[in-house]
């Protein structure tokens, strides 16, 4: 992966390395096709000076602002364009009592094969979204776990509640996007992650060619 992002700002190399390293962190940071990465991969950000210069606070927000919108679409145009895939999904964690524990959890279902392959099934499979929180490691049982697909609860408390399956998964068949959502009742920490689903094209692109 290679990303470049360009500004005329004036900006300092401080400005922007912290604009850049807070923009990659909820951005490119916050993807996954299928957990692989490259040592390789690169995001730039070049300030070319010409045109005005950042300096207070309002400027500096406006700018930072600016480089996340275009880093946060570039990313999320990464995972959507991804081998064989037929879904962008999103995944909201919030109420955790750290952001490191509400990432953990985000990655943990993004990465996992089962739920990605759910999600190709336009299954709202709430028993493979609820495992995978329970084998991150982060202190919590069922009972603080409600799960939201597409705005319908579909787990609470512990237990799945009654909810139409057929109009869930008819939305997930005909939305480009799907939407989970995990609330927990720990604090005020939260994140929002990007990946995608798992196709037999995936398998066939990826097994039919060699480097």
């Amino acid at each position: 992966m290679l990303a470049v992002v360009m500004t005329d700002a004036v900006m300092t190399p401080g400005q922007v390395d912290t604009v850049l390293r807070t923009a990659v962190d909820a951005s490119f940071n916050s993807i996954s096709v299928e957990g692989h990465t490259s040592t390789s991969d690169t995001v730039l950000l070049l300030a070319g000076g010409t045109g005005p210069v950042v300096g207070g606070d309002g400027d500096l927000e406006a700018v930072a602002e600016a480089v996340a919108s275009v880093c946060r679409d570039l990313a999320r145009a990464i995972v959507a364009d991804a081998e064989g895939a037929d879904h962008l999904v999103q995944i909201d964690v919030a109420g955790l009592r750290t952001r490191e524990e509400a990432e953990v959890i985000a990655r943990t279902v993004a990465d996992d094969a089962l739920v990605k392959t759910a999600i190709t099934g336009n299954d709202p499979n709430w028993g493979r979204i609820v495992s995978c929180c329970g084998r991150t490691g982060v202190d919590l049982v069922e009972d603080d776990i409600t799960l939201t697909i597409n705005g319908t609860v579909i787990f609470r408390e512990g237990v799945p509640v009654e909810y139409d399956e057929q109009a869930v998964s008819a939305a997930m068949r005909d939305d480009e996007q799907v939407v989970i959502a995990l609330q927990f009742p720990f604090g005020e920490s939260s994140t929002r992650f990007w990946t995608c689903d798992l196709t037999t094209e995936y398998v066939r692109l990826n097994s039919e060619y060699t480097t």
